[in-house]
């Protein structure tokens, strides 16, 4: 959250508008170098810049206090955080001997000073800097913008310290100035899809919806339909439907937030988690061979991500969130009659069909090494199985079933084998492959495939068939051939 924090404030400290009557050209040349964030490039001009109206002018100007904000926003920028601590706070100190501690002047260097002890953590200090900015702003008729933007901020603060109350009340003032006057797009979406998590943590779910459309069409509008961002506000806007028991209208949204997410991240647990809540809303649709389908997606992703890790909070979430769904789908019944899907059967256009949980092969320091069916006489093989395929001779980009994944290549070897026993019908002949994934900290895994189709909807019809027939764990998975 910290992080979060220091992200926004970079967004806020904007350079002001305000310009001393000298070398308007210089200026006007480090404040463009400042917007396209050559920051070091910068910093020469504006000191430039300072020496010269300190010594035509004196230290003690409305253009000083600028020029010196300015400055510390670029220091601020290059993390020389001890530079631009001294000049928000010279500034600070010339602009309250210049009007007093209710100048108008104070404000960006207060609201500097705040950015800076919110990075280091000093959540009340940080607070204390920006409520003082907010009472100047509204002694002084500051700009309606100007007093949305410290809002935000200290709204953001109380969130960090867990004071929801204040927090709602700042941003509510927020979104009531002319609709976020002076904040990023983005910022307002940020802004209300928290009010939504405050009021959906509160069970205050029909208040919380109008805050989550409002954060879903900001983003749709400014960033696109596909964006990353939306899927984790489609996510809570789906999970809020659900508690309203209003189904037909949550999977349409996991979905969009599934083929997002995917699309970015394939391989992350936020996936799987958008997955195992997609899988319980199929099957309280009555929809259950896709919610089969996607609880195995999910099984085989905490298999590929978490075996080993369990007890990392990431992977702790992850198995609840699918162990929920589990419990959620055991114990609803499936309307099949009651209600009405909320997507097109699969014969309809395929927009509306989850696409294929992507795992790019080409990243693996050893892709893949092609394992053929066992023959009669393999001592690892209980069943005849039969002939076996030839090496994979494939080029490009084709698709794969993964049906686990191992530590050890000799475990995923058996693994293999055992499934073909198993299941030789359906993978006893077709190609198979231990591909080899290194998952830094996470340490070296090997995932068993199977399978190579043109189309990523044949890797999922195997996937299917293996689901019916009680496999748990399957997903379709993007690979190239070298």
């Amino acid at each position: 959250m910290r992080t979060g924090y220091v992200t926004w404030c970079c967004l806020c400290l904007a350079v002001v508008g305000w310009g001393p009557a000298v070398a308007g050209d210089q200026l006007e040349e480090a404040r463009t170098l400042a917007r396209a964030g050559q920051h070091a490039e910068a910093v020469p001009l504006y000191e430039g810049l300072i020496a010269q109206t300190e010594r035509i002018q004196g230290g003690d100007s409305e253009e000083f206090v600028s020029l010196l904000h300015e400055l510390a926003v670029q220091r601020h920028a290059l993390g020389e955080v001890g530079e631009a601590e001294t000049l928000y706070q010279r500034s600070v100190d010339v602009a309250q001997l210049l009007g007093g501690a209710r100048s108008a002047l104070l404000v960006p260097g207060l609201r500097g000073l705040a950015a800076l002890a919110a990075g280091k953590g000093s959540i009340d200090k940080a607070l204390s800097f920006n409520l003082q900015a907010l009472r100047i702003q509204e002694a002084s008729n500051d700009p309606r913008s100007e007093r949305a933007r410290t809002l935000a901020e200290i709204g953001l603060l109380s969130q960090l310290q867990g004071q929801d109350h204040f927090a709602e009340h700042f941003y509510r003032e927020v979104l009531e100035i002319d609709d976020g006057e002076g904040l990023e797009g983005t910022e307002i979406a940020t802004i209300a899809g928290n009010l939504g998590a405050m009021c959906a943590r509160q069970d205050r779910y029909l208040e919380a919806e109008p805050f989550y459309r409002r954060a879903v069409e900001v983003r749709e509008r400014l960033l696109g339909p596909e964006d990353p961002s939306l899927a984790s506000v489609l996510f809570d806007l789906a999970n809020l439907y659900l508690r309203l028991d209003r189904l037909p209208e949550a999977a349409p949204l996991l979905e969009r937030a599934l083929r997002i997410r995917e699309k970015v991240a394939p391989n992350d647990l936020a996936l799987s988690d958008i997955v195992s809540q997609l899988a319980a809303t199929y099957h309280q649709l009555g929809r259950t061979t896709e919610a089969d389908l996607h609880f195995g997606m999910a099984k085989a992703m905490l298999d590929a991500l978490c075996t080993g890790r369990e007890q990392t909070e990431a992977c702790r979430s992850s198995i609840s969130t699918y162990r929920e769904s589990k419990n959620l789908a055991r114990d609803a019944p499936a309307r099949i009659a009651s209600v009405p899907p909320s997507s097109p059967p699969p014969s309809s256009p395929p927009q509306l069909v989850p696409e294929p949980v992507r795992a790019v092969a080409q990243s693996d320091p050893k892709p893949t090494v092609t394992v053929p069916p066992p023959s009669a006489a393999s001592p690892s093989s209980t069943v005849s199985t039969p002939t076996a395929s030839p090496t994979s001779t494939r080029t490009g980009k084709f698709y794969r079933a993964q049906l686990a994944a191992r530590p050890e290549r000799d475990e995923a070897t058996q693994f293999l084998h055992e499934i073909r026993d198993a299941y030789p019908d359906l993978v006893g002949s077709v190609p198979a492959a231990i591909v080899r994934v290194d998952l830094a900290e996470r340490g070296i895994w090997f995932r068993i495939q199977v399978g190579e189709f043109d189309e990523a909807s044949g890797a999922r019809k195997l996937c299917q068939k293996l689901v019916d027939r009680g496999h748990d764990g399957c997903w379709a998975v993007e690979a190239v051939a070298e």
